[in-house]
């Protein structure tokens, strides 16, 4: 039924999306975490 595909559809954008914010939240956490070693040495 198209109910299920559209719920089925929108699962897997939500799905993307927080892979993409995953990836992006942990290049800036790693990038906070560069900076705060360089700064320490």
């Amino acid at each position: 039924s198209i109910k299920t595909d559209n719920i089925g559809f929108n699962t897997s954008r939500l799905i993307k999306k927080s892979k993409i914010f995953k990836k992006i939240f942990i290049k800036k956490v790693s990038n906070a975490f560069n900076l705060e070693y360089k700064l320490h040495l």
